[in-house]
């Protein structure tokens, strides 16, 4: 029995299925992202970039404080989208899992209650694959971590004009978890 290579992964079908279900249209082009993947991963990175401006012209969040619903959906899906592309490789993919989750994902057309919990459930299987208990408890102390900060520094933060101190907090917190994690994969 031959291997089919992995198109349609979690990633991609969560960020699909949540732009239907959010009516946005930016969403349909999360299989370019994928595709770069093939090529080169500076290209990924930069379609991603181009794709994550044109979602926040189609989707807007006031302030990381008024994050509801819909925006955690997006966000998660969007997080598979990139973890997933770049993890691509040519080689076949027998991960059942996989495409267990992305069936689930597609039922969430139908209920969106299920949808979030699908992607949770996918979200956490990414990260557990790689490094099994390493991934998991990295996401969960950076998740963690990310809120007390946040809830420390709403005064500061959660204030008119306060968005380019916020832009600069998140992207100092990014970063370090960025380099933190490339220490512990090696």
């Amino acid at each position: 029995m031959e291997k089919a290579l992995k198109v349609f992964n979690p990633g991609i079908t969560s960020s699909i299925v949540c732009g239907v279900v959010l009516g946005l249209k930016t969403t349909f082009f999360a299989p370019l992202v994928w595709v770069t993947s093939l090529w080169r991963r500076e290209l990924t990175m930069v379609v991603f970039a181009i794709y994550c401006v044109s979602l926040s012209h189609e989707f807007f969040v006031s302030s990381v404080y008024a994050i509801d619903y819909d925006a955690l959906l997006l966000i998660l899906s969007t997080i598979l989208l990139i973890d997933s592309s770049l993890k691509t490789n040519l080689k076949t993919n027998d991960d059942e899992i996989d495409y267990v989750l992305t069936c689930l994902i597609l039922l969430g057309l139908i209920a969106r209650e299920f949808l979030i919990v699908t992607i949770a459930m996918a979200f956490a299987y990414n990260f557990w694959k790689d490094k099994p208990k390493l991934g998991v408890l990295v996401v969960s102390l950076t998740i963690t971590v990310l809120t007390f900060a946040l809830i420390l520094l709403r005064n500061s933060l959660d204030v008119l004009g306060g968005t380019s101190s916020l832009v600069a907090f998140m992207g100092a917190f990014l970063s370090i978890v960025t380099v933190v994690l490339m220490k512990i994969r090696g």
